[in-house]
């Protein structure tokens, strides 16, 4: 993370009015409880405790509002408390205001809440169906993983694009065919890294219901067709050899997390082999390698020349004979009615992809099939939500509100805390001489910075930077922050409105000072100084197209103080501070255990 402190000649801190446009987070509804809870009344909208609550957490430190020095104010105090309810009230005046002009009507909004809406039932539920029993390890599981990584197994492979070919080859070598003899006529894959069909594996490296076929055999036993994202495979363990692991305590969590993810996996995989069958999903293999077959051959990713993805105009169509666009390719129950596609149908989506979506021949005809399902798959995972009810879910339908609500906030700063636009040349001389030394280069201070998570962490970070520890480690063995990580803990600070950081960074004599941990709100942070660059002076020129920004920034800021102040008026606002003295500070509620939310941490389905 590079951390920056610059100069704004206008409006450097946004106030309580603005930050409601400016934090997504904060928008939503004010939820339902008793009136000993209610922190503030919004017209008729209440806002609770519990409210309150639930968006001061949500906030990282730096986000929070800032006071007239730039730090984020103190939400352990009244006036602190007061500056963030200052935020919802400001938000819950612009969503009346928004609602009483249509804007929650207008066909964007409803689009766009819709969608949002139906992207987080199957969330939703597949945490509650899936995710969440599989969370559970047992003492058993644990062994059985560990006892599987401590062996490997060699195997024969062959490859096929549909399971009758997969079968036939199968009772070939049942009837004594001899492997490399099958192998050449079946298999549609390339050899072995061995050049021949054979290939070792070990355990929690491949798919995990290939895996769990591959650990069921006997030695010499030859599997049953199984289906991969690859195509079917038919296996035949040839031997099983020990491998050399570390002790099970000193990857027990990395174990556990691995359990996990596996139980997950192959309970979505079950859950939706289940909805296929309710749902009379049927494919039709043939029609599938007619579009396989007509798959353009080599499709060009990226423009040699400018690195940018090959247009959609320049893709090649599905090139399907005509008399075939009209055979069946597949259908599922959605409902009460059929969702059937013929080969034109898919060509039609096909011709509409762009390069990254489409299916490559290089990935085989399973390739093609994947995403066919994977299609599906969405579609039968909406339908399953809708079913079971997830489509009410509070969960699912106040994240949606949340988020119409603040498109709606959106739209009504777009629309309404409208400015002119224009800015006179005396307007912009007189902002000119009037911050005449604000626009100067300040004497700027380049180093490195580590962020750690508290302060026995930050001392030894010192300690190792005072002995000429390598900046990379430092970060690796005391840095808490992974945007800090990320950037190599480059830092650039400007003499800019002040702050402690600034303050302590300029208070550092010269090149290869390393500073006193310092308290910031990501944690604490030790600073090594490197380089000082001088102040100069800055054209006029220079910084016409920032001052011509700040004039215009300040006049939607006095527009949307004045709007709000007018909407206070149709909307009174009263503040209980008996019940906000009572709320939890950020410091506070962050330091609790959080409950987990499923539209946080939810996997992309």
């Amino acid at each position: 993370m590079t951390v920056r402190f610059s100069l704004a000649p206008a409006a450097t801190v946004l106030s309580a009015a603005a930050l409601a446009v400016a934090l997504p987070l904060i928008a939503g509804g004010c939820g339902r409880s008793s009136e000993k809870s209610v922190v503030a009344t919004v017209g008729p909208r209440k806002i609770t405790l519990g409210y309150y609550e639930s968006k001061l957490v949500k906030l990282k430190p730096q986000d929070l509002p800032l006071d007239d020095r730039g730090m984020p104010v103190d939400t352990a105090t009244m006036e602190g408390k007061r500056t963030f309810l200052d935020v919802i009230i400001n938000k819950e005046l612009m969503a009346l205001k928004a609602e009483e002009l249509g804007i929650g009507a207008d066909q964007q909004v409803v689009a766009a809440a819709q969608s949002i809406r139906e992207f987080n039932a199957p969330v939703v539920m597949l945490y509650d169906l899936v995710e969440k029993p599989a969370n559970t390890v047992t003492e058993a599981e644990l062994q059985e993983y560990y006892q599987n990584l401590q062996t490997q197994r060699r195997l024969s492979f062959i490859i096929c694009d549909f399971a009758d070919d997969a079968a036939k080859a199968r009772e070939a070598l049942r009837e004594g065919g001899l492997w490399e003899d099958v192998a050449d006529e079946y298999n549609i894959g390339s050899r072995g890294p061995n050049n021949d069909y054979t290939l070792t594996v070990q355990w929690g490296r491949l798919e995990d219901s290939f895996e769990r076929a591959i650990w069921s055999l006997k030695e010499g036993e030859i599997s049953e067709p199984v289906p991969t994202v690859y195509g079917y495979w038919v296996l035949r363990l040839n031997a099983v050899e020990p491998v050399k692991v570390q002790p099970l305590e000193s990857m027990k969590d990395v174990t556990l997390t691995s359990i996990r993810q596996r139980k997950i996996n192959l309970a979505r995989r079950a859950f939706l082999d289940e909805s296929r069958r309710k749902h009379d999903f049927k494919l039709d293999e043939n029609a599938l390698w007619t579009i396989f077959q007509k798959l353009p051959e080599r499709e060009i990713l990226l423009d040699p020349v400018t690195r940018k993805p090959t247009p959609r105009e320049q893709l090649q169509p599905l090139a399907v004979p005509t008399e075939d666009l009209d055979k069946f390719l597949l259908q599922v129950r959605l409902g009460d009615k059929f969702d059937s596609w013929t080969i034109g149908d898919y060509k039609q989506m096909f011709d509409a992809m762009n390069v990254f979506e489409r299916p490559k021949r290089h990935e085989m005809l399973a390739g093609l099939r994947q995403k066919i399902l994977s299609m599906i798959d969405r579609k039968l995972l909406l339908q399953e939500a809708k079913e079971r009810g997830y489509m009410d879910d509070p969960r699912v339908t106040g994240d949606t509100e949340e988020k119409r609500e603040q498109m709606m906030v959106t739209k009504l700063h777009e629309q309404v805390v409208t400015v002119d636009e224009r800015v006179t040349p005396e307007e912009f001389d007189a902002f000119w001489n009037e911050h005449l030394d604000e626009f100067s280069i300040k004497e700027t201070r380049t180093g490195k910075a580590v962020i750690c998570a508290d302060q026995k962490s930050a001392l030894d970070a010192r300690a190792a930077a005072e002995k000429g520890t390598e900046w990379t480690e430092i970060l690796t063995r005391y840095g808490s922050d992974q945007d800090n990580k990320k950037s190599g803990g480059n830092m650039q600070i400007e003499r800019s409105s002040p702050s402690p950081l600034r303050d302590m960074v300029f208070s550092m004599k010269g090149p290869g000072e390393v500073s006193q941990p310092l308290a910031i709100p990501q944690g604490w942070v030790v600073v090594r100084l490197d380089s000082i660059g001088p102040q100069r002076p800055v054209a006029k020129h220079e910084a016409s197209a920032a001052i011509g920004q700040y004039i215009k920034n300040e006049r939607r800021e006095q527009k949307l103080k004045d709007l709000l102040a007018e909407w206070r008026a149709s909307y009174p606002v009263k503040v209980r501070e008996n019940v906000l003295a009572k709320a939890r500070s950020h410091a506070e509620l962050i330091a609790l255990p959080q409950p987990e939310n499923p539209l946080r941490k939810a996997q992309v389905y």
